[in-house]
């Protein structure tokens, strides 16, 4: 079992619920307005998507940080990183509303979660 599937165990999660796992860690712009900006694959595979509004970031130590997903990019892999694994079609970069949250804390991000309707 791995370390995220350890911290997302005791979490439960149903069909209308993203989980993803944090890619790399966030990095803070203000090009637009002051967020983090995350890059998540989701773990379930089942086309769900990230959605602007309400979500959790899955920390390191288990604790689970309430953020708001406030938009979403779109990114162009290139092939090298598409062929090596590093970016699939299941990744998405997200951004997070920075009011509130701390370089030291989205750097322990490891999941995120988002309940849809």
């Amino acid at each position: 079992m791995s370390k995220l599937d350890e911290l997302l165990a005791g979490i439960p999660t149903d069909a209308q619920t993203y989980v993803g796992e944090v890619l790399k860690e966030p990095l803070f712009s203000t090009l637009v307005r002051p967020s983090y900006h995350v890059n998540v694959r989701s773990l379930k595979g089942d086309g769900r998507t990230v959605k602007q509004g309400a979500a959790e970031l899955i920390l390191s130590d288990g604790k689970r940080l309430p953020v708001t997903v406030i938009g979403f990019g779109t990114v162009h892999p290139t092939r090298e990183a598409v062929q090596s694994g590093a970016w699939t079609a299941n990744d998405e970069t997200i951004f997070l509303d920075s009011a509130g949250l701390t370089q030291d804390q989205v750097k322990l991000a490891r999941g995120f979660l988002q309940r849809q309707a």
